[in-house]
Formats: structure tokens, C-alpha cells, sequence
């Protein structure tokens, strides 16, 4: 299944991506799987990223994987900054 996260970083926006290779799903399911009473996985997936003015699109195809795109807008956010740590493990 070996899942691949990507970044891409656009002039007014950061997109994080995550594709893999698993069973996928028809596109047409989509708003299904994210409904609250399948559970807290893509309902909660899409709230976070629109805390900060971004969002979650997902999309699939029987038999050939899963993708996930979250853009965030590229601007500074006033409050204390986060600090990221420089080693990220597995």
C-alpha cells in the first residue's frame, strides 16, 4: 500500500497530499465516508484544516488508491509561534 505524502508549496497557499495504493473507493462514496456516523476519522479530518481557513478534499478509484489534499493559506497567523521539531520519526 506504501502510502506517499507530498508538499507543495504555492505563492497563496501549502498543500499537504497523501496518495496510496490501497482498495480506493468510488468518488460518488466520498461524502459518505465522512459522515459523523462512520466515525471520527474524515469528519475530524476536515474540521482541523478549517480552523485555519483551509480544507480537505478527498477522492478515490476502485482498485487503484486513495488520495487526500489539505490546502492551508500561506499567511502568517498572529499568537506565539510553534516550534517544529527538526527530526521527524516513522
Amino acid at each position: 500500500m506504501n502510502p506517499l505524502v507530498t508538499l507543495h508549496h504555492c505563492p497563496d497557499r501549502v498543500e499537504r497530499e497523501l496518495r496510496d495504493g490501497g482498495v480506493g473507493f468510488a468518488p460518488s462514496r466520498a461524502d459518505r465516508a465522512a459522515r459523523p456516523d462512520r466515525g471520527p476519522g474524515l469528519p475530524a479530518s476536515r474540521a482541523r484544516p478549517r480552523e485555519h481557513d483551509g480544507g480537505l478534499k478527498v477522492g478515490g478509484v476502485p482498485g487503484g488508491g486513495t488520495g487526500v489534499r489539505a490546502p492551508l493559506p500561506a499567511r502568517a497567523r498572529s499568537g506565539p509561534a510553534v516550534p517544529v521539531p527538526s527530526v521527524v520519526a516513522p
